[in-house]
């Protein structure tokens, strides 16, 4: 399984879940889950993490959390992991207790955060559990509506009263109401503007995160994501870039020449630096799709053209 892209900056904001394994339950009674709430204390207080929302279902969890810190892997490390050493420990079991890696979307706060927290808090009414989200007792909506007046610290829900109006008793009527509304109604699936799976957002905010990604996101071209996220280079961007490099036309790069250099050093540029696959990339370079990563093999393992294409990448910062 193909490792999910990881973006961590302060004030990230986040979707997060995470499922059992095998889709097995991860929450087996009320003591689970009090104690799995009791981890985002710490998440607050040795963290500088904030909950926003959340649901505790019986196989997975959604949280809504924002980073103060660039930490989002540290944070989810210690939840998991110490929940997983809890619940192994009590039910006398060994192994993995979540599905994989969590999934973390980053999300553009100011547009996402009420469409988001209200599909967190309607979970256990499509997971027909409840008619009425109020009556589950394992998700932040109690709290959202003033039903539980103790707030844990860890919790915000002060962005209610900035969204629906100064009086909290007004904001909570508000909120419920829109809530309710989105029971009885066909409701726009809030992903449906995901970009590569990794942010939800405007394109100005997903171009912002790829700003803010181009120092801060190791570039592991193994994770699908990385290519589309921080490569800003079209081909003919590179075919332009190589071909001022070694003084010639571009139209000479395109045309078959086994053991033309520049060709080559275009090729792997376009691999490392553009969103195109390995299948679109042989169909540019009228070749077959083997004859592309075999090039690439060839071209890591002579030191001349990795010299040349240092060169290229150091003088461009490509």
């Amino acid at each position: 399984m193909a490792r999910p892209l990881r973006i961590e900056f302060e004030g990230c904001f986040y979707h997060i879940t995470s499922r059992g394994n095998e889709k097995k339950r991860i929450f087996r009674n009320t003591g689970d889950r009090r104690r799995f709430l009791s981890l985002f204390k710490d998440v607050n207080h040795s963290y500088s993490g904030v909950i926003y929302s959340y649901v505790l279902m019986d196989n997975h969890y959604h949280i809504l959390m924002e980073t103060m810190e660039a930490n989002l892997s540290k944070i989810m490390h210690h939840i998991n992991v110490s929940y997983t050493v809890y619940f192994n420990k009590k039910y006398r079991r060994v192994g993995h207790l979540f599905q994989g890696r969590y999934k973390a979307l980053v999300v553009d706060k100011e547009s996402y955060l009420l469409e988001l927290s209200r599909y967190i808090h309607l979970n256990p009414v499509r997971a027909g559990i409840v008619k009425k989200p109020e009556n589950y007792r394992w998700s932040s909506y109690q709290y959202y509506i003033g039903k539980n007046k103790v707030i844990p610290e860890w919790l915000n829900i002060e962005w209610l009263v900035e969204r629906f109006g100064t009086d909290k008793s007004f904001a909570f009527q508000q909120y419920r109401r829109f809530i309710e509304e989105a029971i009885t109604k066909d409701i726009k699936n809030p992903f449906e503007n995901t970009f590569v799976n990794t942010i939800l957002g405007s394109n100005d905010f997903v171009e912002k995160v790829r700003k803010i990604s181009q120092d801060n996101v190791k570039k592991d071209y193994e994770i699908p994501a990385t290519k589309s996220l921080i490569c800003s280079y079209d081909i003919e961007d590179i075919l332009k870039i190589v071909s001022e490099y070694f003084n010639i036309n571009i139209g000479e790069i395109k045309r078959k020449k086994y053991r033309f250099l520049p060709r080559k050093v275009a090729i792997y540029l376009s691999r490392k630096n553009t969103s195109l696959s390995l299948k679109e990339l042989a169909n540019y370079f009228d070749v077959g799709y083997t004859a592309i990563s075999e090039s690439i093999r060839q071209i890591k393992r002579n030191k001349y053209v990795m010299n040349q294409i240092g060169k290229i990448e150091q003088n461009l910062r490509i």
